[in-house]
């Protein structure tokens, strides 16, 4: 294939040695980041022709759609990996632009979360439009899991007996479980229908591992006004429509379930090491953040060391009066 041919759909010819260093849960999710964002705006572009300015105008374009910088890091992750590939085999020549690619780094980490009402209303909301967005969101909210964590489930995953689902982390290399509520049983009680231990508790169209949250999860809570800043603006067709809440941490997406699950714990009085622990966090700082909700519970175990020494009624020791 000449230099001027060569696009990024060299990406599949990756794929083996990418094969035989990642985990499929990895793999996953670099198909999916290719099929969704990278395909489409570099996969006729030749290679060589692919320059900073395409991949900061791709990077724009993912954040305006709401993805965390993370995302955006990683994306342009797998177009390095094709480059530098693409380099070793002598098919793409000088520096790989995603050199001079300034990478967001801005603190992406959910700061708000839903009440209670909001939850049933966004619910609601989702069981009209489609069930099984509705139960993935089921999932999220009362077991804390992330999408990944949800299209992974297989049937054999659940442990009806004792009340636990198996959640597998391949990254960390350590599983954990999360436990079954009411409204987790429910969901598995009306989705089940005698599958295969193998089988994908949402399993795509295919049969196959989902990559993505529906559309559906935006469009509803665009309905309900969630992301909205309560200000209209004419445009130019002369239609009202709301502004939208700019900071993305401020806006509700998926993953602000999980977020809003740990938050709900916390202002319930459960202790930062268990919350650690429910969520798969790597480590305590990651649930740190979580520790203003519960004020309070700091003031408790504090002040539950009042009065220890005290000495028995009858021997308690007395004051002067020094107003006296």
């Amino acid at each position: 294939m000449a230099l001027h041919e060569l696009s990024l759909n060299f990406y599949p010819a990756y794929l083996p040695a990418a094969e035989a260093t990642k985990t499929s849960q990895t793999l996953s999710t670099e198909k999916g980041y290719y099929g969704k964002w990278i395909a489409p705006a570099l996969g006729a572009i030749p290679l060589q022709k692919i320059d900073a300015a395409k991949l900061e105008a791709l990077a724009l374009f993912v954040q305006k759609s709401g993805k965390s910088a993370q995302t955006v890091r990683h994306i342009l992750g797998i177009v390095s990996r094709v480059w530098n590939k693409a380099w070793t085999r002598g098919l793409v020549q000088g520096d790989n632009p995603t050199r001079r690619v300034k990478k967001p780094q801005q603190d992406s980490r959910r700061t708000r979360f839903l009440t209670q009402e909001e939850a049933r209303r966004l619910l609601d909301e989702l069981a009209k439009r489609s069930m099984t967005i509705h139960d993935e969101a089921v999932l999220a909210l009362f077991c804390g899991l992330r999408a990944g964590e949800i299209h992974s489930l297989t049937w054999g995953d659940i442990d009806l007996q004792n009340g636990t689902i198996l959640i597998r982390d391949p990254k960390n290399k350590s599983n954990r479980h999360v436990f079954i509520t009411q409204e987790v049983e429910a969901v598995l009680e009306r989705r089940f229908a005698h599958q295969a231990k193998t089988a994908f508790l949402f399993p795509a169209t295919n049969g196959k591992q989902r990559q993505w949250i529906s559309e559906t999860f935006n469009r509803a809570v665009d309905t309900l006004g969630f992301n909205d800043t309560g200000e209209i603006v004419t445009n130019d067709n002369g239609e009202k429509i709301p502004v939208k809440i700019s900071d993305l941490r401020q806006r509700i997406v998926f993953h602000s379930l999980r977020h809003t699950h740990a938050s709900w714990l916390v202002q319930r009085g459960t202790p930062l090491y268990e919350v650690a622990k429910l969520l798969g966090h790597s480590t305590i700082r990651m649930t740190e953040r979580y520790s203003h909700l519960a004020p309070d519970s700091l003031r408790k175990a504090a002040l539950g060391l009042q009065g220890s020494l005290e000495k028995k009624q009858g021997n308690v020791l007395q004051f002067p009066n020094v107003s006296a």
